[in-house]
């Protein structure tokens, strides 16, 4: 399903796509690779619309950084919603590749008759055990993230390359040379995250990094664009 603008879901057109045929809705939300982000009301408008017994994934990665920001959102609801989370953003445990899903008792029970029985390693389990220990460290560190995602925005706005403000660990530049941004920051030892596999050829994606990460990020980037003009 193409998305409203190339940047979030457009619900209206999922909506209107439903069919006796249609199983499984998903949804990302922060979306990915975008991070454009859906408020409640809307997303719980659209929920209401399905049939109850339609399976709707909520993948829900990013969702730490709008909780810091935004304060903790409703939760929506659905007989069918399978709520998806993940340690490999907010909590830097991408190389465990360990989250979880919450359900219904009905679905998780069909979806362990198909999980491999030792899916997750000892190290794996331990480490997000003992990052749900240490709340207080992610939620600082989230919120450091959050200030200087809104820092770079505020930076890619005034620039006029600003393609949506974001919620998540990143930031999204669009720009019409963005191909020849992209190499030349690459030639900089700064890798952006294309964005043309996703239908935005003009689209970049930049993960937000230190202060000082970021100010040399901002510093490459301001020379390539006088370069351009």
């Amino acid at each position: 399903m193409p998305e409203a603008d190339g940047l979030t879901h457009d619900l209206e057109a999922m909506a209107g796509a439903l069919s006796a045929r249609t199983k499984i809705v998903c949804i990302a939300n922060p979306n990915n690779p975008t991070g454009t982000w859906i408020d409640g009301a809307t997303l719980q408008a659209f929920l209401d619309r399905l049939p109850r017994e339609l399976v709707v994934i909520l993948d829900e990665a990013y969702y730490e950084y709008v909780m810091v920001e935004q304060g903790e959102h409703a939760a929506v609801h659905h007989p069918g919603l399978v709520l998806c989370r993940t340690f490999s953003k907010a909590y830097g445990l991408a190389g465990c590749r360990v989250g979880y899903a919450v359900a219904d008792p009905g679905i998780v029970a069909l979806v362990n008759r198909f999980r491999e029985p030792f899916n997750l390693s000892l190290l794996a389990q331990e480490a997000a055990l003992a990052a749900l220990c240490d709340r207080d460290w992610v939620l600082e560190k989230v919120a450091l993230c959050n200030v200087e995602r809104l820092r770079l925005e505020a930076v890619l706005a005034e620039l006029g390359i600003l393609a949506a403000p974001c919620r998540g660990n990143f930031v999204l530049l669009r720009h019409a040379e963005a191909g020849s941004i992209l190499q030349r920051l690459e030639d900089q030892g700064i890798i952006p995250r294309p964005l043309g596999p996703y239908g935005m050829p003009d689209c970049l994606r930049v993960t937000v990094g230190t202060s000082d990460e970021n100010e040399a990020m901002l510093a490459a980037l301001r020379s390539i664009l006088d370069s351009l003009d």
